[in-house]
């Protein structure tokens, strides 16, 4: 097709970069935020507390088997690790889990944290 116009996305660089981080009592913070990615004293609890009670995900996987999940900020991906966590009780039901993130951590940081 001669006359097929060109891709808006050609040369186009799709890279995030990643953020600056440090570790401070053994936790990962946000350098250019000065902010931890979750609480230092048990951030699995903070993750249960505010993301896993504060929605009533039990209560929803209770009612629905289908849910989507729209998460802005996945992080360490503590919130998702929760979610799963949880959705072992219900072996039957789905869950889509969208996280949207702009500044994604390596691989090796995520594990490390």
């Amino acid at each position: 097709m001669p006359n097929a116009p060109l891709s808006p996305h050609k040369g186009a660089n799709y890279q995030l970069d990643e953020p600056a981080v440090s570790w401070r009592d053994g936790v990962i913070r946000d350098v250019d935020f000065d902010d931890f990615y979750f609480d230092p004293q048990d951030g699995l609890a903070e993750s249960q507390h505010v993301f896993i009670r504060g929605t009533q995900l039990s209560d929803k996987l209770c009612t629905f088997s289908h849910l989507t999940i729209a998460e802005t900020g996945f992080g360490t991906g503590l919130n998702f690790l929760a979610v799963l966590d949880l959705l072992s009780a219900f072996p039957r039901h789905q869950i889509d889990y969208i996280s949207y993130e702009a500044r994604p951590l390596s691989p090796n940081i995520m594990a490390a944290s």
